[in-house]
């Protein structure tokens, strides 16, 4: 079985969603051995990375570590996600467990006044049927990047009027320096059963902050256009990515105020002082949470928590890796195993650090054609052999065990590497745009920029040899290129 990305993340969150779609513990918690027991492994660097804080058993507690690296000194009158949530109100937290929010030391949470409403209640609370509602919020989402009038959609022009309060308290959560998620297990000990709440509401807010950031730009309020934009690109540089799917909710919030920059750039409205603000704003935008790291902590201790829980025999079998429960876990060599496994991070993080995708990508497919190889010989009965050796069954089983544990970072970095793209293109965009100011018009080429207005011009490091498409439309510029994930594209409205 070939673990990619959104397997992993589900196999990561699964105690987690069963938690919360029921609003209780699982159902049969798990229970540690006593402190006294001696563990199959030992605690060190080599092996745990970690060898503080531990749990009564003696195994390091993850969570608790996590918690100190992130959440130390993090005060709730400082922590933007608290102001999230309190801008949101208790359904953020639905089916989450009640320490969480204590964690933060926050207030008892309130449902705000006015609550924030979604567009589809919104429009069916006025009269709409459910097709017709369904129908305008496709229409809507062209707003959240694209160059739009009032009068192109005055129904979603209304709806972001009627959410401005929320909207405005949005933006003053952004202005605070921290974003912290306490970490907290829902079977009161693994990391695999962190709660983590939905992102889906932070992509709700900024969607309506980017989509009210252009409307105010097509109203020429820039300064309003400015605080919306940039409270977008707080958002997506304050996620601290403990985990990936933190890092990817960050990938996709830059990419979509990137989008939305860089159409109401390519329209053409905006002045030199105004041009300078924005490209201040980029220059000056903190590194967006990094995979890598997120892969060195979070994921890592997340599979090391795994299998010191099998090796103690406190993983539940089953599931999607339906071998666990043919392992002959006390003949595996825990040491062995866990130094496996940490070999197989290191090897993941180099690959990830190598300076081009073609390199990275040849060098993740080679590691994973290793793993899949060892997977399949292993077939589907994990059992020791007789007469097998420790050592021998843990060189056999380990490779199959770590190919189905732990995640394959090849497409996520991708995505990441696709971020960067944008955050470059958007930069032309802006370029061309200082060009059009002072001589009237949109340059013919982009070599037209160089060096004045622009440095270089981005390489496609997907496909070298097909290099940035620049395009001029009656809307404007429009910049392109081709990448293993589809084409990227910024610029005028269509």
């Amino acid at each position: 079985m070939k673990l990619t990305l959104p397997i992993f993340l589900s196999l990561a969150v699964a105690a987690t969603a069963t938690a919360a779609a029921t609003g209780s513990a699982p159902a049969a918690p798990l229970t540690f051995p006593q402190p006294s027991a001696k563990l199959p492994f030992t605690v060190a660097k080599d092996t745990t990375i970690l060898t503080s804080p531990l749990n009564a058993d003696g195994t390091v507690d993850y969570v608790g570590a996590l918690n100190q690296r992130l959440g130390t000194n993090v005060a709730a009158d400082q922590n933007a996600w608290v102001a999230f949530v309190q801008t949101f109100g208790p359904s953020i937290l639905a089916g989450q467990p009640d320490a969480l929010w204590r964690m933060t030391g926050a207030p008892p949470l309130a449902a705000p006044k006015p609550p924030f409403e979604s567009y589809i209640p919104y429009l069916l609370r006025r009269g709409s049927t459910q097709a017709a509602a369904e129908a305008a919020d496709n229409r809507a989402t062209r707003e959240f990047t694209h160059f739009w009038e009032q009068k192109d959609d005055p129904d979603f022009a209304a709806y972001l009027l009627a959410q401005k309060p929320i909207l405005d308290r949005l933006v003053a959560a952004s202005n605070r320096p921290k974003w912290w998620v306490p970490v907290v297990p829902v079977d009161g000990r693994s990391l695999i059963s962190a709660a983590i709440p939905t992102p889906g509401r932070l992509r709700d807010g900024v969607n309506c902050l980017c989509a009210r950031a252009t409307l105010r730009a097509a109203n020429h309020d820039f300064p309003g256009f400015f605080a919306d934009i940039s409270a977008c690109l707080r958002f997506a540089h304050l996620l601290n990515g403990p985990n990936t799917i933190d890092c990817l909710v960050a990938i996709a919030l830059e990419q979509q105020t990137d989008k939305a920059i860089a159409t109401v750039a390519a329209a053409g409205n905006f002045t030199a002082p105004q041009i300078a603000a924005l490209q201040t704003l980029l220059q000056n935008t903190t590194p967006l949470p990094s995979l890598h790291d997120a892969t060195d902590t979070y994921e890592r201790w997340m599979v090391l928590d795994r299998v010191a829980l099998l090796l103690t025999h406190h993983l539940s079998p089953g599931g999607a890796i339906k071998q666990v429960s043919t392992l002959t876990v006390d003949n595996l060599d825990g040491d062995a195993l866990l130094r496996q496994v940490n070999a197989d991070f290191d090897d993941q993080l180099r690959a990830m650090s190598l300076p081009t995708l073609a390199q990275r990508r040849a060098a993740f497919q080679a590691r994973a054609a290793t793993l899949e190889s060892a997977d399949k010989t292993a077939g589907d009965d994990w059992s020791a052999q007789p007469g097998e050796s420790r050592a021998a069954y843990t060189a056999r089983i380990g490779p199959a065990l770590r190919y189905n544990v732990i995640p394959h970072m090849s497409a996520a970095g991708e995505l990441e590497r696709r971020a960067y793209s944008s955050h470059q293109l958007t930069t032309v965009v802006l370029a061309a745009a200082v060009y059009k100011v002072h001589e009237g018009h949109w340059p013919d080429s982009l070599h037209t920029l160089i060096p004045k207005d622009l440095a270089a011009i981005p390489q496609n490091p997907w496909y070298p040899d097909q290099p940035l498409q620049y395009t001029l439309t009656k809307n404007g510029p429009t910049l392109s290129i081709s990448t293993s994930l589809g084409a990227l594209e910024l610029g005028a409205t269509p």
